[in-house]
């Protein structure tokens, strides 16, 4: 050995104890990672997903519609469709008595006259707008209008085409809110267990249209003959969902079909043997 150098030197007591901690810490971590190991391969083999059955239908957000008791004929829409309007918003005016259906008609007639007339404004036309304008007024001042408001927040949508003119009757559609953040899907429960379908159980949805997957719960459950239907909802969808079926409502396009999973319950050894379900 040269000189001014040491020889580093380890004692064999500790060589020794730290040769063991680490042989110790080794076959603790193989423990752990052989553990996990059957544990996948145990759930994979034994505890899986049971799907139940597959409900198909069209997916679309949760309505509420807008409608009169009694025949009626809309005057005024007082929201833009797409429009945000919260519950208790007016927006619509209708005319119920059927005493005073005649005039409000005769006034939606006048008033799309004189807005074509307003148009022209020249000759004799313009004369007969002058001449009609305050039999309108009249029209107006007299109407015996009830306002209908939103019954839930939501965005807003006319049912009926705007030009609508005539009676309209009872307890048809006037206008829908629509409510994005949840969505419906009603369908005959198919290729599984009908018999066995209940509220409250777990429903899985994969969309093609936006890339997304839905977890969601059987609302309700509604037996027929010879098939069972079923609703499906699915709450706080991912916002390119709702944008897209928010296209799709206010425009001319139609609502995706789609078909999700029921799934509840787990395979498991006992369910297999013995035909039970843990």
């Amino acid at each position: 050995m040269l000189e001014g150098q040491q020889e580093d030197h380890i004692p064999p007591a500790v060589e020794e104890k730290g040769v063991r901690t680490f042989a110790i810490l080794a076959e603790v971590a193989g423990y752990i990672l052989s553990l996990a190991v059957l544990a996948g391969v145990l759930y994979t083999v034994f505890v899986r997903a049971e799907i139940l059955a597959s409900v198909e239908g069209e997916l679309h957000p949760v309505s509420s519609t807008i409608e009169s008791d009694a025949s009626c004929v809309v005057l005024q829409y007082l929201a833009a469709s797409g429009a945000l309007v919260k519950a208790g918003d007016p927006v619509c005016r209708v005319v119920t008595d059927p005493q005073q259906h005649q005039a409000a008609l005769v006034e939606l007639h006048l008033a799309e006259a004189m807005h074509l007339l307003d148009g022209v404004q020249q000759g004799r036309f313009k004369e007969f707008a002058d001449d009609s304008r305050p039999v309108l007024d009249a029209l107006r001042n007299g109407e015996h209008a009830e306002t209908l408001v939103a019954p839930v927040p939501g965005v807003f949508k006319p049912m009926r085409d705007s030009s609508f003119i005539g009676v309209v009757p009872p307890r048809t559609p006037l206008a829908a809110i629509y409510q994005f953040d949840a969505l419906e899907l009603h369908g005959d429960v198919q290729n599984g267990k009908t018999q066995d379908v209940r509220p409250g159980q777990l429903a899985r949805l994969e969309l093609k249209e936006w890339p997304a997957s839905l977890s969601g719960a059987v609302k309700e459950v509604d037996q027929q003959t010879p098939a069972t239907a079923a609703t499906l909802r699915f709450d706080d969808p991912p916002e390119d969902v709702r944008n897209g079926l928010r296209a799709i409502v206010l425009g001319e396009g139609n609502l995706p079909k789609v078909k999700a999973e029921i799934v509840t319950g787990h395979h498991t050894l006992f369910k297999q043997i013995f035909g039970r379900t843990r």
